[in-house]
């Protein structure tokens, strides 16, 4: 019976979450996302979390919000990595293109260390996705000596 209610639920949501239009888009979105997260659909999760757009979270402290912006950062840093590769004449094809909402996503994980003071993981993450401007907003928020 639960896991009746539970797929009719998910189908619900789905649904309304792919009617942009309608005014509870977002937060049927976010409901299907953290319906497929705990299906362990960690892909549909993270397509449903990118449609909730600012109903996703980012200063919620749980399993669900951190495993869903690793892979948001890990996206991300693949798509830098092979783009440096292109640029540098390594690679012979050019990257396929960043969903823009998966970038916001890792914008706002940044801005948020920047508010708590975490200066040290916005690094590590401008490091990673090769970010020179929050390698620099990083280094000039942080209150560690690094020269």
């Amino acid at each position: 019976m639960i896991i009746i209610t539970i797929t009719i639920i998910k189908m619900k949501s789905e649904e309304l979450s792919e009617k942009t239009n309608e005014p509870y888009a977002k937060s049927a979105s976010l409901l299907a996302s953290k319906i497929f997260f705990h299906m362990q659909s960690y892909e549909d999760a993270l397509h449903h979390a990118l449609s909730a757009g600012e109903q996703f979270q980012i200063d919620e402290h749980s399993e669900y919000v951190q495993k869903l912006t690793e892979q948001c950062i890990d996206s991300y840093r693949s798509y830098a990595q092979a783009q440096y590769a292109f640029d540098k004449g390594v690679a012979t094809t050019e990257p396929t293109k960043i969903d823009q909402r998966l970038i916001e996503i890792v914008e706002r994980m940044l801005n948020y260390c920047y508010q708590v003071g975490d200066s040290k993981q916005a690094l590590g993450i401008a490091l990673e996705l090769r970010r020179m401007d929050h390698i620099l907003k990083a280094i000039d928020s942080s209150s560690y000596p690094f020269l």
